[in-house]
């Protein structure tokens, strides 16, 4: 256990690293300095799940979900996918549809990197948060009972800022939101 444990503790801490370069990109695409973000996540209060969705053999409508749809809360999440494992889907604000999405086979790890909605608060939703969800697998075919996963596997990193950070509209305009400490936005969201 404290073997798990540990292996664990060093992945949350590379995803950490990550989402800190991330959000210099995030920085650098909103027109700001590289270092923008620096002081308001050097205490970062994020979180990180293991998702187990099992594998369902049995008869379901289309109403039935592994994960109901959702955003997530935070600047980012960094979610870390098995190849071959479908059930996630994104929604298109767009065309209004739900989307698959397909992880192809690979030797190396698949990260899918998803809007929170903290960003899209701070970027005035010029960058809006994934809608997502996770339907359940069903086995369609004999081939599929004998070669599809038994389950999905993921590991969900959440970034949140430091609990005391504003967050309020980066760009120029009239904000649709009021100013909120992360702090207190989590909480409300907890609450909820």
């Amino acid at each position: 256990v404290e073997e798990f444990r540990q292996i664990l503790c060093n992945y949350f801490e590379k995803m950490r690293t990550l989402a800190h370069k991330i959000m210099k990109l995030f920085a650098v695409a909103l027109g700001l300095e590289s270092s923008y973000f620096d002081d308001k996540i050097d205490k970062d209060i994020s979180s990180m799940r293991l998702l187990y969705y099992p594998r369902c053999n049995e008869e379901l409508s289309s109403e039935d979900l592994g994960a109901g749809e959702h955003s997530d809360w935070g600047t980012l999440s960094i979610l870390y996918v098995m190849n071959n494992q479908p059930g996630l889907q994104v929604f298109n604000n767009r065309t209004q549809e739900w989307n698959a999405v397909n992880i192809p086979p690979s030797p190396e790890p698949i990260f899918i990197i998803n809007i929170g909605d903290m960003m899209a608060r701070w970027t005035n939703d010029y960058w809006v948060s994934t809608l997502h969800r996770v339907l359940p697998f069903r086995p369609s075919t004999e081939k599929d009972n004998d070669e599809s996963p038994v389950a999905r596997l993921s590991i969900a990193f959440f970034h949140n800022p430091n609990h005391d950070t504003v967050i309020h509209s980066l760009l120029p305009g009239e904000s649709k939101y009021d100013p909120i400490t992360a702090g207190k936005y989590l909480q409300a969201k907890f609450e909820s």
